[in-house]
């Protein structure tokens, strides 16, 4: 098969196509499905903390996110914070997704370089997080 242009532009499309159709597999993170489980009238999640390992949080910090997204409803389930998150109000996979997704734009993605590879710390004299990126060692509040 020759190289024509014609052909390249074949392939590009053909890769395109495929790219699209299959673009859960080429997402920055592969996060595992939801563990939800229903108990009165809270809801469990069960396998956060799969999510904080590849996400590579503390957390402490996502569970701020949550409260502050959700006003406040969100507790532990025990103090080792394995055992997963309580909501006390009804919660679809899609919020969750959609929390987990502002998330990692906010506080995990380097904004310059959209790199998963970062870190933050807490600036104590500005009371803010600082995202620290290992991929272009940019440094910037967040």
């Amino acid at each position: 098969m020759e190289n024509t242009f014609e052909n390249m532009l074949d392939n590009i499309y053909e890769e395109i196509i495929f790219l699209t159709k299959n673009k859960d597999q080429f997402t920055k993170n592969k996060f595992p499905e939801f563990i939800l489980i229903k108990n009165g009238n809270k809801i469990i999640w069960k396998n956060i903390k799969e999510f904080l390992i590849i996400m590579n949080r503390q957390p402490t910090h996502f569970f701020d996110f949550l409260n502050f997204e959700t006003s406040n409803k969100v507790l532990w389930v025990s103090e080792s914070k394995s055992d997963g998150l309580n909501f006390n109000f009804k919660i679809t996979s899609k919020i969750l997704k959609e929390l987990l997704n502002k998330y990692l734009n906010e506080c995990v993605y380097c904004k310059f370089c959209k790199s998963s590879n970062t870190c933050i710390n807490k600036n104590k004299d500005i009371r803010k997080y600082n995202l620290i990126c290992n991929e272009c060692n940019t440094n910037y509040n967040i």
